[in-house]
C-alpha cells in the first residue's frame, strides 16, 4: 500500500515549491505505466490557469527499478517548463540547476528530453529548407541517414511538419511550422524540437542547464543554427566501442609495438607502417548492427 498524501508532499518539498507549483490530490488514473497520478498545477489555481494546460503529473505505483525499490515519475508538459524560464528570470537561482540537483541527490533519471528552438521570422528557410538540409546530411550524426516522415499540406504549404528519425529509436526531429499550429497561416514562426529518450543513452543532468549546447549536439543543422560549441549525448553503443578500442590499442601496442620502432629503424615512415600492418575491415568484436547507427 502506497502513502499517496506522503509521496506528493515529498516530491513538493524537493522541487515544486521553488516553481510557485503544488499537486492536485490523487486523480486514481494511470500515467506512463504507474498506477496512480497527480496533477502538476500553478499554486492555487486548479488544473488550468488562464486557459493554460496544467504543468505536468506525478504519477507512483507499480513500478520498480532493477533492485526493487519502487519509483516515482515526474513528467514536466512544455507549459509547465516556460513557467519554470520566466521564474528563472526573477531568481537568484537558476532553477534548473535546482532541478538537476534534486535529480542526482535522488539517484533518479532522465528518461525523456525534449528540447526546443523558435525561428520567429522564418530565418533559416522554414520546412521546406530543412528537407533540403537532411538530402545534403545535415541530420545526419553518424551511420545511416534517419528515416523521414512528412505531415501536412506540402502541395499548399500549410501545417506542414517534417519529422526526422523515430522517438522508438531514442532520438527524433520534428520542424514544423508553429504559427500555423497557432491559426496565423501567414506566420513564418517555424519551431525546431527534438526528443531525446533514454534508450541506449544516459541523459546528463548538465542538458538541463545548457540546452543550446545539447541541442546543438543532436545533428550538424541545430550546431549551425545555434551557433554554440555543441555536446553531444553518446549512445550505449558508442560508449561501448570506445572501450574496445582502447582495449584493443593497449593490445595492439604490447604485441606489436617493439615491431613497429623495428620497422621504423630500418628506414620506413610512419605512412609506410601504416600501410604495410593495415588490412581491410573492422575487428569483430567492433560490429555494430546497423539499427545502433
Amino acid at each position: 500500500m502506497h502513502d499517496s498524501d506522503a509521496i506528493c508532499r515529498s516530491v513538493e518539498d524537493l522541487f515544486l515549491n521553488a516553481f510557485d507549483m503544488e499537486l492536485s490530490l490523487p486523480t486514481g488514473r494511470r500515467f506512463n505505466g504507474y498506477k496512480d497520478s497527480s496533477v502538476i498545477r500553478w499554486a492555487g489555481h486548479d488544473e488550468t490557469t488562464n486557459g493554460k494546460a496544467h504543468a505536468g503529473f506525478v504519477a507512483w505505483g507499480g513500478n520498480a527499478n532493477k533492485f526493487g525499490n519502487e519509483t516515482l515519475c515526474v513528467h514536466l508538459t512544455g507549459q509547465g517548463c516556460e513557467s519554470i524560464n520566466m521564474l528563472n528570470s526573477l531568481s537568484d537561482c537558476d532553477l534548473w540547476e535546482v532541478t538537476a540537483d534534486v535529480i542526482s541527490q535522488h539517484d533518479a533519471k532522465i528518461t525523456r528530453l525534449d528540447l526546443a528552438y523558435d525561428d520567429l521570422e522564418g530565418e533559416f528557410g522554414g520546412v521546406g529548407a530543412a528537407v533540403g538540409w537532411y538530402k545534403s546530411g545535415a541530420f545526419c550524426s553518424g551511420g545511416r541517414m534517419p528515416s523521414v516522415k512528412q505531415v501536412g499540406d506540402w502541395i499548399t504549404g500549410e501545417s506542414r511538419t517534417f519529422y526526422i528519425g523515430k522517438a522508438e529509436n531514442g532520438k527524433m526531429m520534428r520542424i514544423y511550422e508553429k504559427g500555423h499550429q497557432m491559426g496565423d497561416l501567414e506566420s513564418p514562426w517555424v519551431r525546431y524540437e527534438v526528443q531525446i529518450g533514454s534508450k541506449d543513452r544516459e541523459i546528463p543532468v548538465t542538458a538541463l542547464m545548457f540546452r543550446d549546447a545539447y541541442m546543438a549536439g543532436t545533428y550538424p543543422a541545430m550546431k549551425f543554427i545555434l551557433k554554440v560549441a555543441p555536446v553531444s549525448i553518446p549512445t550505449v553503443v558508442k560508449k561501448r566501442l570506445k572501450v574496445t578500442l582502447d582495449k584493443l590499442t593497449v593490445c595492439a601496442s604490447v604485441s606489436y609495438g617493439k615491431l613497429i620502432n623495428a620497422l621504423t629503424g630500418v628506414g620506413m615512415s610512419a605512412s609506410e607502417v601504416v600501410e604495410t600492418l593495415r588490412r581491410d575491415g573492422l575487428p569483430s568484436r567492433m560490429f555494430v548492427p546497423p539499427s545502433a547507427c
